[in-house]
């Protein structure tokens, strides 16, 4: 699974290898949505890539609330500090106390977060969030066991993915024509060859949505099918 690559793939491939190693950690922890982000040197976090997560509740998150985020980048230089749960951060006898948890993560019956840092040159370049909702499956020792086992070969792997060298991620084709992180989800996708049906069965969304988000597409990078839109996006 998780091969080193000797040469970063082309910058189309970047989003659907960062989506399939996001579902795949999801998978791994038992948890059912998930976010993939990149991290400057800034601590600003932007690039997200999220998996069955809602967008409002995402949004929110982006606009307002990382301010109030225990599990932030900015609070964690330590080298060792690569994966940490919120229960670490926030032990759940200070988590009425907590307005991000009181008005952030109790209104979406999250259970536990489980964020894993990926570091470049003791520096953090990257991060996955991993949620839990309500009681569910709680989170064992095992899986967490399970994430420090993996966490050097995801490292990595993603080194392969993403342009550590400069900091930066090459330019994606989403990138040149303001395409929302969905929205270059779903341009990947499109480039696998799946139908709307299978987009909205692979996101965990309606066909309604799907077709709203590549009309937006096609609007946004002036095309008027799949076809016109991969030869624009990848074959200039």
């Amino acid at each position: 699974m998780f091969e080193v690559a000797c040469s970063l793939p082309p910058a189309r491939s970047m989003e659907r290898l960062k989506f399939a190693t996001l579902k795949w950690l999801c998978g791994a922890a038992k948890t059912p949505a998930g976010v993939f982000y990149l991290v400057g040197r800034d601590f600003r976090q932007s690039q997200f890539l999220t998996y069955n997560v809602d967008l409002s509740f995402h949004h929110r998150y982006v606009k307002d609330l990382h301010l109030l985020d225990p599990l932030h980048p900015r609070h964690f230089l330590a080298p060792e500090e690569r994966i940490v749960t919120l229960s670490d951060a926030l032990p759940t006898c200070s988590r009425t106390q907590s307005e991000y948890f009181r008005s952030f993560i109790a209104p979406q019956s999250i259970h536990e977060v489980i964020e894993i840092f990926l570091r470049h040159e003791g520096r953090i370049v990257a991060g996955v969030s991993l949620l839990k909702y309500g009681l569910g499956a709680p989170l064992t020792g095992e899986d967490i066991r399970l994430l420090r086992t993996v966490h050097p070969l995801i490292e990595d792997y993603l080194g392969a993915v993403i342009s550590f060298a400069d900091g930066a991620e090459r330019e994606a084709p989403g990138e040149r024509y303001a395409l929302t992180d969905r929205e270059r989800v779903m341009v990947a996708l499109v480039e696998d060859g799946l139908s709307n049906k299978q987009i909205a069965r692979r996101l965990g969304i309606s066909v309604s949505t799907v077709k709203t988000h590549i009309r937006s597409i096609l609007s946004k990078t002036q095309t008027t099918s799949r076809a016109t839109l991969l030869a624009k996006l990848f074959r200039h």
